[in-house]
C-alpha cells in the first residue's frame, strides 16, 4: 500500500483540478446575473382628450425636432431609479438598449407624427423647408421610485428667424406598483407619449406662419 501512494502522488491534485473545472461555469452564472435591455416606446400611443381627436387641424409644415439637455443621471448605460430623497441606486445588469437621448427623441418624433399627420418630423435638422420651425426639448428631470414615475420638460417652438413663438412646461406623474426597471421604462414611454401630446396642441395653437 505505501508502495502505491508514493508512485501516484499526482491523483489528488488531479481531481482537485477537474473539480474546479467543473465547477467554474456554475460560479460564473451565480456571479454574473443576467443582463436586460430596455427602450422606450410609445407606438401604441396614448388617449387622446375628450373632444380632440388627433391631428385635429393638421400642420403642414416641416418641423425640426431636437432634444437639448437631459438629466445626467439617465445619460448613461445603466438604468438608474430613486431609492430616496438623495439616494439613486444604478441597476448594472438593467441597461438601455440605445442611447436614451436617441429613445426621447425617437418617441417624441412618433408621438407628433400621430398628432400631427399633416407634418413632416425631421430629427436630423436636414429639413426640406429652410424656414421650418424648431422645437427645442429641454427635459429637466425622469426620474422614478417605488410609486410613481415622474417627467419634466420644457419646450420651444422657434421660428427660422429666431424668434421665439411658442415656451411651455410640462410636468408629469404616472404611478408604478414597482421601483423596477420595466415598470419606469412602460411609464416613461407613457409620459413621452402625453408630452408629445402637449407639444402638438400648442403647436397647432400657433399660427405656421408669422
Amino acid at each position: 500500500m505505501k508502495r502505491a501512494d508514493r508512485r501516484r502522488p499526482w491523483r489528488w491534485p488531479l481531481r482537485a483540478w477537474a473539480l474546479a473545472a467543473c465547477c467554474a461555469p456554475l460560479l460564473a452564472c451565480v456571479a454574473t446575473p443576467a443582463e436586460h435591455f430596455y427602450r422606450l416606446d410609445n407606438s401604441q400611443g396614448v388617449d387622446a382628450p375628450a373632444g380632440e381627436p388627433p391631428g385635429a387641424a393638421g400642420r403642414p409644415d416641416d418641423i425640426r425636432l431636437v432634444v437639448g439637455d437631459i438629466p445626467d443621471s439617465i445619460d448613461r448605460p445603466q438604468i438608474t431609479l430613486q431609492r430616496g430623497p438623495n439616494e439613486m441606486h444604478v441597476f448594472e445588469s438593467e441597461r438601455w438598449a440605445e442611447p436614451v437621448r436617441s429613445g426621447i427623441t425617437q418617441c417624441l418624433a412618433s408621438g407628433l407624427a400621430r398628432e400631427l399627420p399633416q407634418a413632416w418630423i425631421v430629427t436630423d435638422g436636414r429639413a426640406a423647408d429652410d424656414k421650418a420651425p424648431t422645437l427645442r426639448v429641454t427635459i429637466d428631470a425622469m426620474e422614478a421610485d417605488g410609486a410613481e414615475a415622474r417627467l419634466q420638460a420644457r419646450w420651444r417652438l422657434i421660428a427660422a428667424d429666431g424668434a421665439v413663438r411658442v415656451s411651455e412646461r410640462a410636468f408629469l406623474r404616472r404611478k408604478i406598483t414597482a421601483a423596477a426597471p420595466a415598470d419606469a421604462v412602460a411609464a416613461w414611454s407613457a409620459e413621452l407619449g402625453e408630452l408629445a401630446q402637449a407639444m402638438a396642441r400648442s403647436v397647432r395653437a400657433t399660427p405656421s406662419r408669422p
